[in-house]
């Protein structure tokens, strides 16, 4: 019998629920937590009138709920008690109509995604006000085994597409997710997504016009090994997706278009095979290793069994000297078609005569030294070791190639491979010095789908130099097809400890830009279809990495001029 008086914690632990009460406690403390959370959380939406409020390494919107809370921090303890207590939660929006499920489904979170699917199937058909479903954020974010995941449980996934009709391959040909790609074509047996990745947008971009589009050499590569991807797809412009590869390449846009106003006429002179000269033969035909038997003529090494292997590799190394100067002659007529030809010919004949060289020379000096057995086997081997890596580096030159042969292709896909990894590394390390864009998105609609940018671009060749370059893009100024998009780009001398500084002046139509001063002045004419009259928008960007930077923005706007008529005094 209990005492009137007992404690709690006396009671409990005579009855051996203390480790419950233990368990409760602490699921309601976490619970409160949950609570402080998001009451910081409005406080922030309350004194930010921004469309974002920052939250750990996240930004999220306006509105976000606790249960979304919870997934961010991938708190398990939470989300379970609040899928227990505040189930109605799991249907809560923000201000951007996304769901819990979606941030479970854009961070990766599998276990919550799972819970998620736990208590209703339907949340996966939820959209954002972007028309995005989670599968699609899943897809974004590179998050596979999300999307196998989702998949399990989706009838059809060639239904489920944004606002642009975009379905997961899209996102992740834009986003540059290579395991997504990888997985739904090797799922192309499942009739489910077999022709998905062949589908078209509301702009009639497939997915290989998206990766080509958004600069993903890894995906483009993949999609045009595939036999199921169409490569002569067209979207709405007519285009393919090497066409718009080449209406939108802006790779080393800065330099490209800083170079001086003879770089052309320097470039048509000078060539990559320019110093191969068949002039330097005549020395090595003249003088034969050994030297010569002066009363018959003939060679000294004449018998010696690496002489032949000599005379041939040195006649075809000659012969195709002679033929690659003549094929580039080609290159001098002033047609470009022509030109890419005879670059096709000779760079299979340079390497040719390249490599026969390499081993005339190996067999030349091994014919002078053969008696010094140690010596003549170490520059043997050294000599192997040369070829082969010179062989390999030229190798990688020629592939990939352009052929649409399978064994080709399958040949050229590993040199490519390799090359990717060196631009990649090469990128890693340039990131650790400063490399930015900063400017202004003058004219621009509300979804950037048509922008000007006017943009510093400053990087560093050393850690103790900097080149700054001034920049304005109009590649994407107007959907218009037939109009005009030059892009331009100087070098702006900047001085010592001197601030970045940039006038521009934006007349419907006619963008003025000032850098420094006035030191370099662009003048352009853009032609925008939708970022007219109240619809354009002013942007301000900045990519810098690894560097702080202040900016400050001063707008001015000038109403209309009156222009009094003439004369001045009608009665006059």
């Amino acid at each position: 019998m209990l005492k009137v008086g007992t404690p709690v914690l006396r009671l409990c632990s005579s009855t051996g629920d203390l480790i419950i009460l233990h368990e409760r406690r602490r699921r309601i403390r976490k619970f409160q937590e949950i609570i402080v959370e998001f009451s910081k959380a409005e406080l922030m939406d309350n004194q930010n009138s921004a469309k974002f409020i920052p939250y750990g390494k996240y930004y999220i919107p306006l509105g976000i709920s606790p249960l979304s809370l919870a997934i961010l921090k991938r708190d398990q303890d939470s989300l379970h008690i609040i899928l227990r207590e505040k189930e109605e939660w799991i249907c809560s929006r923000d201000d951007e109509g996304r769901t819990a499920f979606h941030y479970a489904a854009s961070i990766g979170y599998l276990h919550g995604v799972e819970k998620l699917l736990a208590t209703d199937l339907s949340w996966q058909w939820d959209r954002d006000s972007h028309g995005l479903f989670p599968i699609h954020w899943a897809s974004a974010g590179g998050h596979l085994k999300v999307v196998e995941k989702l998949l399990e449980y989706c009838s059809d996934p060639r239904e489920m597409l944004d606002n642009n009709g975009r379905n997961i391959v899209h996102i992740a040909a834009q986003m540059g997710k290579l395991n997504v790609i990888t997985y739904i074509l090797q799922a192309t047996k499942n009739h489910h997504v077999e022709n998905v990745i062949n589908d078209k947008d509301k702009f009639g971009n497939a997915p290989l016009h998206l990766a080509s589009l958004h600069f993903h050499p890894k995906i483009v590569h993949t999609l045009t090994r595939d036999p199921g991807v169409d490569l002569t797809s067209v979207n709405k412009n007519n285009e393919t997706a090497l066409d718009v590869f080449m209406n939108n390449c802006q790779e080393n846009l800065p330099l490209r278009q800083a170079k001086s106003p003879n770089g052309s006429i320097q470039r048509q002179n000078k060539h990559p095979y320019s110093g191969f000269d068949p002039d330097n033969y005549s020395s090595i035909c003249r003088c034969m290793p050994g030297g010569t038997n002066d009363s018959e003529g003939m060679a000294v090494m004449l018998k010696h069994a690496w002489f032949k292997p000599f005379i041939f590799c040195i006649t075809i190394s000659m012969y195709g000297s002679i033929g690659v100067t003549i094929i580039l002659i080609w290159t001098q007529l002033g047609d470009s078609t022509l030109a890419l030809y005879a670059l096709k010919i000779a760079s299979p004949l340079l390497g040719i005569s390249l490599t026969t060289l390499s081993v005339a020379f190996m067999a030349g000096v091994y014919l002078v030294i053969s008696d010094l057995s140690w010596l003549a086997t170490t520059f043997l081997v050294l000599c192997a070791v040369c070829i082969v890596m010179l062989l390999l580096l030229y190798t990688i030159l020629w592939f990939p190639s352009p052929s649409s042969k399978p064994w080709i292709r399958c040949i050229s896909h590993y040199p490519f491979l390799f090359q990717t990894w060196l631009v990649e590394r090469d990128d890693s390390k340039v990131a650790g010095l400063a490399k930015y864009d900063v400017g202004l998105l003058a004219i621009a609609d509300d979804t950037l789908s048509e922008q000007t940018p006017i943009y510093f671009h400053l990087s560093n060749t050393t850690l103790a130099s900097s080149t700054t370059f001034f920049c304005v893009d109009q590649t994407r100024s107007s959907q218009a097809s037939d109009v005009a998009k030059p892009i331009y780009g100087s070098k702006v001398p900047v001085l010592s400890d001197e601030k970045l500084s940039m006038r521009v002046l934006v007349d419907h139509s006619i963008i003025e830009s000032f850098a420094q001063g006035g030191r370099t002045v662009i003048s352009g004419r853009v032609y925008p279809t939708k970022a007219i009259y109240g619809a354009a928008r002013l942007f301000l960007f900045n990519n810098a990495t690894n560097i702080n930077i202040k900016v400050t923005l001063k707008i001015w706007q000038l109403n209309s001029a009156f222009i009094r008529p003439f004369p001045f005094d009608q009665s006059q």
